[in-house]
């Protein structure tokens, strides 16, 4: 759910555990994580999409250049492993598959 920050209030009675700055790969496996331990969480963004830098900055050539594990999450690649130096794009997709 995105929420405005004019939406946002002060003083709520709903308690949240985690406060995750930066909805980038790291923010979002943040996240995954909260959902894991059951605890209540909120990700702030500054934009209005999420994967960071990825898809404003980078460029269609992007890539990790190296087999980062931190780039890679946790979900089901269709029985293959992740692939290693991930292109802009595949990080972009892996990104919004797992935050579905």
């Amino acid at each position: 759910m995105n929420v405005n920050k004019e939406d946002l209030s002060i003083g709520t009675e709903e308690m949240i555990e985690m406060v995750i700055v930066g909805g980038g790969v790291c923010g979002l496996i943040a996240a995954g994580e909260c959902i894991d331990q059951k605890k209540s969480y909120i990700v702030l963004e500054k934009s209005n999409d999420i994967m960071g830098c990825w898809p404003q900055a980078a460029n269609h050539t992007s890539h990790v250049a190296v087999c980062e594990p931190s780039y890679r999450f946790d979900y089901d690649h269709g029985g293959k492993p992740p692939p290693d130096f991930t292109s802009r794009d595949d990080i972009i997709a892996s990104g919004r598959v797992f935050a579905e």
